[in-house]
């Protein structure tokens, strides 16, 4: 039986990383209803990293201590990347000043924009609800109030 090898390991690079955000299932399409703050991660598997932090198995390790209040409720909001540098940067500047899921949503939005735009970074950034991402940017460029949350 042969065992899958990964090409990074062989050839002794690192991998890439990924910078994700796990936002509540419960209340999607609610932001007053959220009582777990959205949780920003780097990982090199975002995937597993949900499992995790939803505690589905030993198998996939163990979850953030900061994602055990909302653990089995967690899903993949937004996910940059792959990133081979500034990852950490990135996660640090989001968690800095927001909190609440529509100024997370949107400091990740205007990041990831930064790095692909000033930094030249080839990375893709997926939004499991595009319409929702492209609301926020165009009420805040139209200068109206974000809906309270």
């Amino acid at each position: 039986m042969a065992s899958a090898v990964c090409e990074y390991c062989v050839s002794g690079g690192k991998h890439p990383l990924y910078v994700y955000l796990l936002s509540d299932k419960r209340c999607t399409n609610n932001p007053r209803l959220h009582k777990v703050v959205p949780y920003i991660g780097l990982s090199s598997n975002p995937f597993v990293r949900e499992c995790a932090n939803n505690r589905r198995g030993k198998q996939f390790g163990h979850g953030s201590q900061l994602t055990k209040l909302g653990a089995g409720h967690y899903q993949l909001e937004l996910v940059f990347g792959p990133l081979w540098s500034g990852g950490k940067d990135m996660k640090t500047t989001i968690r800095l000043k927001s909190r609440k899921i529509r100024s997370r949503i949107l400091r990740f939005c205007d990041y990831a924009w930064y790095m692909q735009k000033h930094r030249g970074v080839k990375a893709f950034l997926y939004s499991r609800d595009q319409a929702m991402v492209r609301s926020l940017w165009k009420q805040r460029a139209a200068g109206t109030k974000l809906p309270a949350e």
